[in-house]
This record gives C-alpha cells, sequence and structure tokens, in this order.
C-alpha cells in the first residue's frame, strides 16, 4: 500500500477508497452523464514505466512492456534513439520524444494523458521544453473550458514569439513550450497517480500547471512532485496548507498558487459578517434586532476545509467585539462548528451519509442566521442542497450562507438557488478581487470564444483568468531560468523574477514579446494578469492581493454567475469596505 499520509490537520485516504469516490466528484461538479472509474484490480502488473520504476529498487532499470502489461528489463542496447522524430516514428505517428538522459523513446499520450498541446513541427524540435498540465478536460463542458485555455495560451504565445523562447546556446530557432495534458478526473485517484508519474518519471517535465482540485493537488505533491523537486502552479488553490508539505528545496518554494491566501480571502468575510450582514439577517427578518447573532461553520472535513474553518474563526468577531470563542461560551452559545467528514477518508469516515446528517441536525439544533462554508463545490448538490431542502421549520427562517471557496461560482450551485428564489438575497461568496480591469477579460473571452465557437454560449467562468495567467506564468519562469539548464528546483528560483519590484506589463498577448525581451535582458516581470496583479509572496508561494464578495449576478430572474457586491478588503489598506463610490451592495 503507498504511503498515503498527508498534512497534519488531517490523513488523506487511501488510494483504493478515493477510487470510488472520484466518479461521484466528477458528475457533481460538471453534471457529466456518465463516469468510469479505473482501477487495476487484475494481473496486469503495470501500465506504464512509471509504475515499474515506483515500484522500488528492485524495479529500477525497468520499462512495462506493453504486450504483457509486466514489468520488464531494459536491454540498454536495444531502443536507443537521437531525435523525437525519430520515436514519433518508431511509434506509428503517435507524438514522441526521445528522451535526453537515456536515449529511450517515450509516447507522450496515455490513457490518462490524451493530449498534447503542441504543432507536430513543434513536438519533434529537439529543443522544445516540454510541461505537465493536469485539468479536468474530460469531466464535461467547463472542464474542457480549462484545457482549451491552456491551448489557446500555447498558440497564443507560439505566435507572438515566433515560436517559442529564444534559443540560449547560439544556434538559429526558438524552444517551443508543449504542455502534456493528462485528466484530473474520470479514473480514481489511482488514474490521476498515473499521469502524474506518467509525467515526471516518463516525459520528465520539470513543472506542472494543475491540478484545479486542492485535494488531488494533495494527492499528487506529496507522493510524486515533491520528491522528485517538480514545481507546479496549481491555478485556483488557496489553502496555504501546500506549503507546510515536506519540501526539498526550501526555502525555495516549489508550489506556486497565482491566488490570494486563505488568510487574505478571510480578511474580507470576517467584517463582512460583523457588520453589513448581522444587519442583513435583521432586514430580510432572520432575525429580531434584539436577539444575538448566531453564526455557525459548516466544515469539510479534510485539509481544505479545516484549515479555512481555523482561519476565519480566528479572526471573526460579531456580538460587538466579541471573538468566536467567546461566542461559543455564551449560554446557550452565538457560535458552532459543524463538521460533516471527509468523503474520502474511509478510516475516519466510514458512513459519509450518516455523517452529513448528523452535522445537519447539528446545524438544525443550532438555528444560526449565518452560515459559513468552507468546503468545495463538490459538496454543493450533496450537502448544501440538502441543508436548504430539509430545513424544518422548527429551525427558525432560513440562514445567509458564505462561501470561503470561489469554487463554488458554479452550475451546481445556481442549480441549487434556482430552486428557492429567496436564496438569491442569502448566498454570497468570497473570492479574489477582480481586476479592476475587467474590460481585459471580457475580451479575451471574445477572442477566446471565436477561436473555440463550442463555448459561444458558455458563461465566462470566474476562474478562466487564473488558468489563462497559470499557463503564462510558467512560460516566463522557463524564460526566467535563462541559459542555466531546466529543471524544477531553477523555475522555482526563477519565480522571484516575475513579481516587483521591475517592468510592469499585462499578461496579454500585445506584450509577449517585451516580456521576453525584459527577462532575456535579467530584468524582473511584474505581470499584471486576468485575474489581478501576480505579486507573489515568495516565502508562501501565494499572490498578495485583495479579496471581495461577490452575490448572484442576474439575467431576468436566472443566476447566471456571480458579480462583485462592491465591499473588499485592500491589502494596502490593511482595511475591508465598500469600493470607492459605493455605499451599498451592489446583489439583488
Amino acid at each position: 500500500m503507498r504511503d498515503t499520509t498527508m498534512h497534519k490537520l488531517t490523513r488523506f485516504p487511501t488510494v483504493q477508497a478515493l477510487a470510488s469516490t472520484a466518479c461521484l466528484a466528477v458528475t457533481l461538479l460538471f453534471a457529466s452523464d456518465a463516469c468510469t472509474v479505473v482501477t487495476n484490480t487484475t494481473a496486469v502488473q503495470c501500465l506504464s514505466e512509471a509504475e515499474c520504476l515506483a515500484k522500488g529498487t528492485d524495479f529500477a532499470n525497468t520499462t512495462c512492456s506493453a504486450e504483457s502489461k509486466t514489468c520488464v528489463p531494459i536491454v540498454q542496447s536495444v531502443g536507443l534513439c537521437q531525435t523525437n522524430a525519430e520515436c514519433t516514428a518508431k511509434n506509428g505517428g503517435s507524438s514522441s520524444i526521445c528522451r535526453k538522459k537515456d536515449k529511450k523513446c517515450v509516447v507522450l499520450q496515455t490513457a490518462e494523458c490524451p493530449t498534447v498541446h503542441g504543432t507536430k513541427q513543434q513536438i519533434e524540435n529537439e529543443k522544445a521544453i516540454f510541461v505537465g498540465l493536469i485539468d479536468p478536460a474530460s469531466a464535461g463542458e467547463l472542464g474542457l473550458m480549462f484545457n482549451k485555455v491552456v491551448q489557446y495560451v500555447q498558440e497564443e504565445f507560439s505566435a507572438e514569439s515566433g515560436g517559442g523562447l529564444p534559443s540560449i546556446d547560439g544556434t538559429p530557432g526558438t524552444r517551443p513550450v508543449v504542455f502534456v495534458s493528462c485528466n484530473e478526473f474520470g479514473a480514481g485517484i489511482e488514474g490521476l497517480q498515473r499521469g502524474a508519474r506518467h509525467l515526471v518519471n516518463d516525459v520528465g517535465v520539470p513543472s506542472i500547471v494543475g491540478p484545479i482540485d486542492t485535494q488531488n493537488v494533495f494527492a499528487i505533491e506529496a507522493p510524486i512532485l515533491l520528491p522528485a523537486k517538480v514545481m507546479s502552479i496549481p491555478p485556483v488553490s488557496v489553502i496555504s496548507a501546500l506549503n507546510d508539505l515536506p519540501n526539498p528545496i526550501a526555502p525555495t518554494q516549489l508550489i506556486w498558487r497565482p491566488t490570494i491566501s486563505d488568510s487574505a480571502l478571510v480578511k474580507v468575510v470576517a467584517p463582512f459578517v460583523q457588520t453589513l450582514l448581522a444587519q442583513k439577517t435583521i432586514d430580510l427578518a432572520i432575525r429580531t434586532g434584539v436577539e444575538p447573532l448566531r453564526v455557525l461553520v459548516l466544515a469539510e472535513g479534510n485539509v481544505p476545509g479545516v484549515n479555512l474553518q481555523r482561519r476565519v474563526q480566528d479572526i471573526l468577531k460579531f456580538n460587538g467585539d466579541k471573538t468566536a470563542i467567546q461566542n461559543s461560551m455564551d449560554t446557550p452559545p452565538n457560535y458552532a462548528v459543524a463538521n460533516f467528514g471527509d468523503f474520502n477518508d474511509p478510516t475516519n469516515n466510514p458512513n459519509p451519509s450518516r455523517r452529513i446528517t448528523q452535522a445537519l441536525q447539528q446545524v438544525y439544533g443550532f438555528k444560526p442566521h449565518i452560515i459559513i462554508h468552507s468546503s468545495n463545490i463538490l459538496t454543493v448538490p450533496r450537502v448544501f442542497a440538502s441543508l436548504e431542502a430539509l430545513w424544518p421549520a422548527s429551525s427558525g427562517p432560513k440562514p445567509i450562507h458564505v462561501s470561503l471557496q470561489s469554487s463554488w461560482i458554479a452550475k451546481p450551485l445556481f442549480d441549487v438557488i434556482a430552486t428557492d428564489p429567496t436564496l438569491k438575497q442569502r448566498v454570497f461568496v468570497a473570492s479574489t478581487k477582480a481586476d479592476a480591469g475587467s474590460a481585459r477579460i471580457g475580451t479575451f473571452f471574445l477572442n477566446f470564444k471565436q477561436k473555440f465557437p463550442e463555448f459561444t454560449n458558455s458563461s465566462n467562468n470566474p476562474l478562466i483568468p487564473n488558468i489563462y495567467d497559470s499557463a503564462y506564468l510558467m512560460i516566463y519562469a522557463l524564460a526566467a531560468v535563462g541559459n542555466k539548464p531546466i529543471t524544477g528546483e531553477s523555475i522555482a528560483v526563477a519565480m522571484s523574477r516575475l513579481g516587483p519590484p521591475g517592468t510592469q506589463l499585462t499578461n496579454d498577448a500585445e506584450n509577449v514579446a517585451q516580456s521576453l525581451k525584459v527577462l532575456t535582458e535579467g530584468g524582473n516581470l511584474d505581470l499584471v494578469g486576468l485575474s489581478g496583479p501576480l505579486d507573489f509572496d515568495v516565502k508562501e508561494g501565494g499572490v498578495v492581493g485583495d479579496s471581495e464578495i461577490r452575490c448572484p449576478q442576474l439575467s431576468g430572474s436566472t443566476v447566471i454567475g456571480f458579480q462583485p457586491s462592491k465591499y473588499s478588503y485592500s491589502a494596502s489598506k490593511s482595511a475591508a469596505g465598500f469600493d470607492t463610490g459605493a455605499t451599498a451592495l451592489a446583489c439583488p
């Protein structure tokens, strides 16, 4: 059994247990009609060379036989190659590389890694740099959009740069950047880890963009990426606990998050609850003016959920200036935490349905006026929808909800809101503050949908700018390495050059050439991304930025997204309040 011990706040579940639940996660998040769980339960010993090498020293210098699906010794005099083109030809036209370290042909695409973003000419270029991508492309329209955004970046950068990064060996030509894409969902945690091992051990990528879901980030970082010193950019994770994982190159970070950290995110939630929501519970007749405010945190029992619960609890104040802990000591208590467990941890949560029922009964008994949710979008249909649908009259009016995870801004939440019109006034989501230059985001989506017309009628998901920025951050970090060998460690070190002080440029097509010029001349690049300023805290790996509260955006009576409420937290001012010119929430 693989070692699956994770962060000190919780124990990450076994691979076998997670395999059966990943299918459910895909269905809930992306409304996929079908899903297949793939686990290696037959006599098959391996599906890739990475699996053989992962079995330990007894399997060193072995590879996976395509015929017998068993680990066999590598015959050093057989299969030696010279070029990528030669390997592609040997493999019947399947995109392949001649791995530099041992002159062995490696097919880039596998069952878990079906897509390569790069042209045939770029793949066969001996100067090409191959990086990994782990995304939810197999999990419905939104997941496919994430994948296509990286394809968009790869093609846009190639066009604007003249083919790739500048040559560093004095020879003509450029160094194309090619993304090898693996599925995050669809084959369980075992499939996710097989894809990661293929990228790291077979292809030998120095860096990876993804995954999207924070629990999946934990599933591959400690056992696979960090020991191999592979640098990664998980595009939407706010969980600073990722940086508590064992890091072989500390204090330099190997995990870089182009989002603000959870510690910054909760700084907009705490004052929002204490001031505006306390009053709103009275305005909506959820409580009387003389009744003390009751607040409950409904936590998911995994690392992200517990981490966010503790972060907000540490700074939350209400009922005057009383802390959450002080409110919990009132008689009866005015603050409580309900934990519905980790769906993917059969050791500590063998019966998830019963644990959910117990947590909901605790909520109903407490009769909260405000519920703060620390769970991700995958729990919305199973927990949040049930919480609202089963709310008993004996628990009083239904409460106001605040989510600490911006992943809630997706179809499953919209579907729940559609069942009760009052939810349009009772649901809020904390998020990174939208870039003031929102016209750039509109222009991007317009250009993106022209290139990929299958998304013409798709909503402009607020997480998409993070995907765009993450792909470009990876490319510019490669450029910042200069003429040093490209490794996960050298890329991680180079990330310190992507921030102030330096030449400030917006992250878009028009500035590709100038951005490369700044980096190749030894300067720092201060990027303003589609998602906002990308000013990293090099000690923590997250972005230093502002956060805001979002509320439902309506088209008629239908929720089509979440818009800025005009209430935000300014990191530079260390204060929360209404945006300039606003005096009330811009919400339904």
